[in-house]
């Protein structure tokens, strides 16, 4: 399962992309959670997508973007996160893994 420790340099990201749902740039982007895990409870932060903060406020109305949608956009996020890894990998002539796992401190 995800940490659920804030990870504000993903969340800066995400939002740099624009809007997934209209496309908009220029405004503010809301990293929303598409997720939750119950009651007042937050899921990861990984999982979110940007949103702008009309169409953010569409879907806490129950209007679009639909959480069928907004999974959906999630899940093409998380494949080019993959794919753009898997790039990186292959440029740098370095295991993914290597790539991924944080280097630690020798004491």
């Amino acid at each position: 399962m995800p940490s659920v420790r804030p990870n504000e340099k993903w969340l800066k990201t995400v939002r740099l992309l624009g809007c997934c749902h209209c496309g908009n740039r220029g405004c503010e982007i809301h990293a929303h959670h598409v997720e939750t895990e119950g009651m007042g409870l937050k899921c990861a932060d990984v999982r979110v997508i940007p949103l702008c903060a009309d169409c953010h406020r569409k879907h806490h109305s129950g209007l679009a973007p639909t959480l069928r949608e907004c999974r959906r956009y999630l899940d093409a996020l998380m494949d080019h996160v993959v794919a753009v890894s898997l790039e990186a990998a292959r440029l740098t002539k370095r295991p993914l893994w290597a790539m991924l796992v944080k280097r630690q401190q020798k004491p």
